[in-house]
């Protein structure tokens, strides 16, 4: 029973490695709607949202999703008619700062790719450490199995080739 646990665990890590790695490609695909929604159209609607977009544009020094031109299609953009970009991208943070939209005063990258960048490493390093886990639990089977095989082989009596008076005689 041990041993089986231990090889369904070591499926299951497998497993979880081979996806994290396989789905570090997808992550910009799916990013990019979910962020499009959250930053772009809900930014002005629920506040929550809003303090969130904030502190990430402001933590990632970055401005929309893919570039600081998402905000002028948005309905945050309908609301505040004299401001190119939400307060919040601006390098340096003072009230009334997002008015102009000059590169001095804010980051033109969006925020996916620092986004892509950082889930696409720590889904690298998830799939590393499943993988190193897995492989010690696979030496830990080896070491297990041998350990088995040694119990077995002491209850069983060893025979031993020595050489007694002249002539060689097994002793058990």
């Amino acid at each position: 029973t041990y041993t089986v646990l231990i090889v369904m665990l070591f499926m299951m890590e497998s497993i979880i490695g081979l996806l994290s790695y396989v789905y570090q490609e997808q992550v910009a695909r799916d990013l990019g709607d979910s962020l499009e929604d959250i930053f772009i159209h809900r930014y002005d609607d629920d506040r929550d949202v809003s303090e969130a977009v904030d502190e990430v544009q402001q933590q990632f020094k970055c401005c929309g999703v893919s570039s600081f031109s998402d905000w002028s299609d948005s309905p945050w953009k309908m609301n505040n008619p004299g401001y190119a970009v939400p307060d919040s991208c601006c390098k340096t943070q003072s009230i009334g700062c997002g008015v102009r939209d000059h590169p001095s005063n804010i980051p033109y990258t969006g925020c996916i790719h620092r986004f892509t960048r950082e889930l696409s490493q720590e889904l690298y390093l998830v799939s590393l450490c499943s993988l190193g886990v897995a492989l010690l639990q696979v030496v830990g089977v080896i070491i297990t199995t041998c350990l088995f095989s040694r119990m077995k082989d002491k209850n069983k009596k060893v025979a031993r080739v020595v050489m007694k008076q002249g002539y060689w005689r097994t002793i058990y």
